[in-house]
C-alpha cells in the first residue's frame, strides 16, 4: 500500500462520520485560541451499536478506527475527533473572548445523508428506501457563542449550509458538564436543535417523484426540532491507554418522525473503545 494510498484512508476515516455536533459542545473544549502554534493527536479503535430511526434500517453495528487530531494557532483551529458519539470535524476562529464569553465563526459537518442503501455504512438496497433520492451530507457554516464556567458550559449556535445539500439555516443550543469521579471522567451534555422547513424538506420530505401508492405518499414537513443527551466516560487503563465509552440518544419531532422515510422518533447509538495517547 503506498503513501498516497495510506493518505487517503486516513482522510476517509476523519471525515466519513458526520454526527449532530462536534465535541466543541464540552467544557473541557481544547479549541481555543493559543499562543503560537500547539497540536495534539491520537487514535484507536472502537465498537458502536446504532439504532437508527431510518425505514428499513433496524440497527447498524461495527468496529471503527478513531483517528483524532486538534491544531491551533493563534486565533485559529482545527479538529476531529472520532473518540466521542458527538464528534466530528470542526474548523474555527476565535472572534472575541471576554469575561468568560467567547464569540467564534466556525464551521462543522453535522447531518448524514443517505439514499436506497441506507446510511454511510450501508451497501445492500434497502426495499423500504427503495427509489428515493439520495440526501447528501452537510458542511455549516456559522456563529458560536459560548459561556463557560468552571466545569459547565453553554453553547448557542447559528449555522447555514454551505455544501449545496439543504442550503439553510438551523440553530443549536447544548449545554454540558464535565465531571471526576476516582479515575474516571464523566462528560454529560444535552440540548436542542431547530431545523428550518427546507431542512426538513431536504432530508425528511418526499417529492411526487419518491411516492409509492399504498406505501410512500408525498410529504411535506414544516420547521421542526430535535432534543439529545449524551454521556461519555472515560477511564485510564495505564500511562498510554484509556478505555472509552458513551451513550447518545436523540428524540425528533412528529414534523420528522411522521415522515414516511421515518420509522420512529428515537434514535440510539453506543460505544464502547480504547485510545492511545501520546
Amino acid at each position: 500500500m503506498n503513501k498516497i494510498t495510506i493518505s487517503l484512508l486516513i482522510l476517509s476515516t476523519l471525515l466519513a462520520t458526520p454526527c449532530l455536533a462536534s465535541n466543541r459542545l464540552y467544557a473541557d473544549n481544547t479549541l481555543e485560541a493559543s499562543d503560537g502554534f500547539t497540536w495534539d493527536w491520537s487514535f484507536g479503535a472502537g465498537y458502536y451499536v446504532d439504532k437508527h430511526y431510518l425505514q428499513g434500517v433496524d440497527y447498524q453495528d461495527g468496529f471503527e478506527l478513531n483517528i483524532n487530531v486538534a491544531i491551533n494557532y493563534d486565533k485559529f483551529y482545527f479538529d476531529v475527533d472520532n473518540s466521542q458519539l458527538t464528534g466530528g470535524l470542526t474548523i474555527g476562529y476565535n472572534l472575541v473572548d471576554k469575561y468568560d464569553w467567547s464569540l467564534d465563526l466556525f464551521a462543522i459537518n453535522a447531518h448524514e445523508g443517505f439514499d436506497e442503501t441506507g446510511t454511510f455504512y450501508d451497501d445492500d438496497l434497502v426495499s423500504e428506501l427503495r427509489g428515493v433520492t439520495e440526501r447528501e451530507d452537510d458542511f455549516n457554516a456559522g456563529l458560536r457563542l459560548t459561556r463557560k464556567e468552571k466545569t459547565h458550559q453553554l453553547s448557542l449556535e447559528i449555522l447555514h449550509d454551505i455544501s449545496g445539500a439543504h442550503k439553510s439555516l438551523w440553530a443549536s443550543g447544548f449545554i454540558s458538564t464535565i465531571q471526576d469521579y476516582r479515575n474516571w471522567e464523566f462528560r454529560v451534555g444535552s440540548g436542542l436543535n431547530i431545523y428550518s422547513s427546507d431542512f426538513t424538506g431536504y432530508y425528511f420530505g418526499v417529492d411526487a417523484n419518491e411516492t409509492i401508492a399504498g406505501f410512500r405518499p408525498q410529504y411535506n414537513p414544516s420547521a421542526a426540532y430535535s432534543l439529545t443527551f449524551e454521556i461519555h466516560a472515560e477511564y485510564p487503563i495505564n500511562e498510554d491507554w484509556v478505555f472509552l465509552g458513551g451513550w447518545l440518544s436523540s428524540w425528533y419531532s412528529k414534523e420528522i418522525s411522521n415522515s414516511p422515510l421515518i420509522s420512529n422518533s428515537l434514535r440510539h447509538k453506543a460505544k464502547v473503545g480504547i485510545r492511545y495517547v501520546f
